[in-house]
């Protein structure tokens, strides 16, 4: 754990052939491996905000390749950068170990811990690695050890590799956390509503939310959890709201994408309730980060950051942590073609400071209810049907009768919740249709037709 280790000394030794970098990683090895502080490529574990040292002895010499080893902090699993091509090399991140993006910053004497007859009679006779590291021997050249220093922050995500820019897969993971996240999380969470948690720290530049709600997994369609700034700084306010839409898949993979609510309307052509990306040409983003979560009885949580402050000015609100600010939430279901909608939402809510509140329940307990009634209206009597605009009843009405997302309005025939109307062909129906007739009210205007399409 580097939360209370900053300093590590990083040497080439062997791999341990099978019984290391190969079972340790589940890739092949290169018959050499980094040993950090004297262990086999050990998983890190680093905090956020906190400088790292690594004196790096892995060589300073690229003409003897076989001893040159330049270490660096990358999003890349396996490390070479030096062996890429310049459009490979575009599409790693380097976070330390390379100045600019050809030389590489961590090198220095190089220092080896080298097998022999014990050690590998150790190795393959199932002998105890303490064992097998203290039967190595180990030389150094002469010279001064390399060195790199780096500084996570919260734009790094959750997971990168300390490797090698000139040979690939002789490294392993580190594991990035937030600083002091229990305490601060604790008091820094509120009951959004009596199903619906909201948890967060705030840094200098950014802040990181738990958003932890009940979701319906009584049925195949996903359910998500919405949350963020609201479109008004007096009150609350879904038209020009800044939420961040949050699921779990059913592999059970954590989703958050940034959203901007221009309308009250579902997304088409960049309008509506749409992800940033898809608005106005390309020229906004998703400006959410670190993403993890997970879904178990009924209760989904999913943690993500995102900056206080982007430059997606036509998108985004700027978060004022020092200020109280409005937000909105809601839940809604994740139809096949990802767009959201939502389906609960609460209306007014005090102002909310980012960094003075605690009024959160301990625990969400998730009440299942029964779905409405699908009903059958037989037309085989009935031959004239009014059909009205009404509340699509959420998880128990629309999406619990249809298995589809709902919008959180629907047909309502005869006073009844989309009945199924069961017709006969040769006989003549007639439908009274109440649902607006002015198309530059689109939140008021839904022209009713009978369709092969099931959307």
């Amino acid at each position: 754990s580097a939360l209370e280790n900053t300093t590590f000394v990083a040497r080439i030794g062997p791999s341990g052939a099978d019984r290391g970098y190969i079972a340790i990683t589940g890739q092949p090895g290169w018959g050499i491996s980094w040993y950090i502080n004297g262990t086999l490529i050990p998983e890190l574990v680093v905090r956020r905000g906190q400088k790292y040292t690594f004196i790096v002895e892995g060589g300073n010499n690229p003409s003897t390749t076989a001893k040159y080893h330049p270490l660096y902090i990358t999003n890349s699993p396996s490390g070479g950068r030096l062996l890429n091509t310049p459009k490979q090399q575009a599409s790693e991140v380097v976070y330390a170990g390379f100045q600019g993006s050809i030389t590489p910053t961590g090198v220095g004497r190089y220092c080896e811990y080298e097998e022999n007859s014990l050690s590998e009679n150790l190795r393959t006779s199932c002998g105890a690695f303490q064992d097998y590291f203290k039967a190595l021997n180990f030389s150094c050249s002469t010279g001064e050890s390399g060195v790199v220093i780096w500084t996570p922050d919260e734009t790094t995500p959750d997971t990168v590799y300390y490797q090698c820019a000139t040979h690939l897969n002789i490294g392993w993971k580190i594991t990035v956390t937030n600083p002091s996240v229990n305490s601060t999380m604790e008091k820094n969470c509120m009951s959004l509503d009596s199903s619906t948690n909201l948890q967060w720290t705030a840094y200098n530049t950014s802040v990181t939310y738990t958003l932890c709600g009940c979701v319906d997994t009584t049925t195949t369609a996903i359910e998500y959890v919405g949350f963020g700034l609201s479109g008004s700084n007096s009150t609350t306010l879904m038209l020009g709201a800044d939420p961040t839409i949050t699921w779990v898949d059913n592999m059970g993979v954590a989703h958050a994408e940034d959203y901007y609510l221009s309308s009250y309307v579902q997304c088409r052509d960049g309008a509506g309730a749409c992800p940033d990306v898809v608005i106005s040409g390309g020229r906004c983003k998703n400006n959410v980060f670190n993403i993890s979560g997970s879904r178990s009885n009924g209760v989904q949580c999913v943690t993500y950051s995102r900056p206080l402050s982007t430059n997606d000015t036509e998108c985004d609100r700027i978060i004022n942590p020092s200020q109280p600010q409005y937000v909105v939430w809601g839940v809604g279901g994740l139809g096949e073609t990802a767009f959201k909608h939502f389906r609960r939402a609460q209306a007014t809510m005090p102002p909310f400071a980012l960094s003075t509140s605690s009024t959160c329940q301990t625990s969400l307990t998730c009440t299942v209810c029964k779905p409405f009634s699908a009903t059958k209206i037989s037309a085989l009597e009935n031959t004239t049907f009014v059909a009205r605009i009404g509340p699509s009843g959420a998880d128990r009405g629309y999406i619990a009768i249809t298995g589809q997302p709902g919008w959180g309005i629907s047909w309502y025939i005869n006073g009844t919740l989309i009945p199924e109307l069961v017709v006969r062909r040769g006989r003549t129906y007639t439908f009274i249709v109440e649902g607006g007739n002015n198309p530059s009210t689109t939140a008021q205007y839904h022209p009713f037709y009978i369709t092969n399409s099931p959307s």
